[in-house]
């Protein structure tokens, strides 16, 4: 999912942005989904068990990396200030929280988090815009 919306946003932004910053962007959301996956995919063929304080330490740091990248995508892409780039910006990243929202609801902390980070980037962006009452709902929703 992280990469299949990374993808719609690069497609997307490729005619405004900066080819070095899009693609550069793109390659770190990839690096960073790929290391995140990387333990799960090594672990897949141990049994079941019940988590240890240390694989949820682990998930928390892993999507704390993932919401710095994420949070990233209207800081320094929304900037131009274009109403149908700020609507998909705006809208793959409340869709990013809202999933996260519902597939981490296991772990609390982690979802918490990736929500606030996420969330304080689109409220970054509303208030570098100048937008004051778009940024109150951000904060808000966040």
């Amino acid at each position: 999912m992280v990469i299949a919306s990374a993808g719609v946003i690069a497609a997307s932004l490729h005619k405004i942005a900066s080819p070095l910053m899009l693609y550069s962007w793109l390659g770190g959301v990839v690096l960073v989904a790929f290391l995140t996956c990387l333990p799960q995919l090594r672990d897949r063929h141990y049994p079941l068990a019940s988590a240890t304080r240390r694989d949820l330490h682990r998930e928390t740091l892993s999507l704390l990396v993932t919401a710095v990248s994420w949070a990233s995508l209207p800081i320094v892409f929304g900037a131009t200030g274009q109403p149908e780039h700020l609507l998909m910006v705006w809208s793959v990243s409340i869709t990013l929280m809202a999933a996260a929202s519902f597939g981490l609801s296991a772990l609390p902390m982690a979802t918490t988090v990736f929500l606030t980070i996420c969330g304080g980037g689109l409220v970054t962006m509303a208030y570098l815009l100048n937008m004051p009452a778009i940024a109150g709902v951000a904060f808000v929703n966040t």
